[in-house]
C-alpha cells in the first residue's frame, strides 16, 4: 500500500514538474532566442511604396544597405546606390554605414523569408544607429513591385 502511494506522489510530482518547464518553454520563458525573437519585432519595417518615396525625396537621406550574397544580387539584382556587405553580422558599422547615425538606414536582403537584413540591422542598433529600418519585402519584393 505504501510503495503505491509514494509511486503516485512520485509520479504526480513529476507532471507537475513536466507541466511547468512545458508551459515555459510554450511562453518563451528561459528560451535563448526570445529576447532576440522580441527585438526582431521592435525594429520597423518600410515599405516598398515608402522606401521608394524617400529615395525620390531629394532632401531625404537614406541609406539603403544590401546584406544579399553575391550570388543573390547576381540573380535578383541590387536597389540602385545601395552599400553592398557580404555579412550580416561581421561588418563594421562604424566604416560602412554613413557618419551621422540619426540618418534612416535600411536594410534589404533576398524575401520575406530571409532574416539577414534584421540580424545586421541589429549590429547597427548595437552601434548606436537611432532610425533603423528593414524592407521586408527585400529585393524580390521590390522587383515585383516593378522598381
Amino acid at each position: 500500500m505504501k510503495k503505491t502511494r509514494m509511486t503516485r506522489i512520485f509520479l504526480l510530482i513529476a507532471s507537475l514538474v513536466l507541466l511547468t518547464f512545458a508551459g515555459q518553454a510554450m511562453a518563451g520563458e528561459g528560451a535563448p532566442c526570445s529576447a532576440s525573437a522580441k527585438a526582431e519585432a521592435e525594429l520597423p519595417i518600410i515599405s516598398v511604396e515608402d522606401l521608394a518615396a524617400a529615395l525620390g525625396d531629394e532632401g531625404a537621406a537614406v541609406a539603403v544597405v544590401d546584406v544579399n550574397s553575391e550570388q543573390t544580387r547576381e540573380s535578383e539584382g541590387v536597389i540602385e546606390g545601395a552599400i553592398l556587405i557580404t555579412s550580416y553580422k561581421d561588418y563594421d558599422p562604424a566604416g560602412t554605414l554613413p557618419a551621422d547615425q540619426e540618418q534612416k538606414v535600411v536594410f534589404y536582403c533576398a524575401n520575406m523569408r530571409c532574416s539577414a537584413s534584421t540580424k545586421a540591422a541589429h549590429v547597427a542598433v548595437d552601434a548606436g544607429y537611432k532610425n533603423v529600418q528593414i524592407l521586408k519585402a527585400g529585393i524580390q519584393g521590390w522587383k515585383e513591385s516593378g522598381k
